[in-house]
């Protein structure tokens, strides 16, 4: 099984900046969306998506489609799906939201099955900043900033030229 460092990354992160770290304590996604509805009322979930429609900084980054997917590789899409998004165009995530080249949703049904802050949430926080390094990822890059989901980018040096490029 296939094991996130994230939780790692947000305590040491928040550590840094003498933060509060929040997790949702749930999967990113499950099989059906009558299962984020029955999560979305237990109260520390509750909580901390409440906390996502208030904040005014979110610091997140974007994943490729490209193997291995961390949502893949976790089990939380199924090989016929992976290989059905790829063939349909999808081109990345963004806090487990499948993206098109536009920087939408790029299938509703399958984001209905996202536990967590929706895309348009996102969008309204004021400060977004999106962290990401790895060439292998500009075009989700390129979506996520047409789609309004950054105010401002951190990004390695190789891979801010290959963004530029496009």
């Amino acid at each position: 099984m296939y094991e996130s460092n994230a939780l790692s990354i947000l305590s040491s992160f928040s550590e840094c900046v003498s933060g509060t770290a929040y997790q949702i304590p749930a999967p990113a996604m499950v099989e059906k969306p009558f299962i984020v509805e029955a999560l979305k009322q237990d109260s520390q979930i509750a909580r901390v998506l409440d906390m996502a429609e208030i904040c005014d900084t979110a610091i997140f980054s974007v994943g490729n489609l490209e193997r291995p997917s961390i949502l893949y590789e976790m089990g939380l899409i199924t090989h016929e799906e992976y290989q059905n998004m790829i063939q349909r165009g999808v081109i990345g995530d963004c806090c487990s939201h499948f993206l098109n080249r536009d920087g939408n949703i790029f299938d509703q049904d399958m984001d209905a099955r996202v536990v967590g802050a929706s895309l348009s949430t996102i969008k309204k926080i004021p400060n977004k900043l999106l962290v990401v390094s790895g060439k292998e990822k500009k075009e989700v890059i390129r979506a996520a900033l047409i789609g309004g989901l950054a105010d401002s980018l951190y990004i390695d040096a190789p891979t801010a030229r290959e963004v530029l490029k496009q």
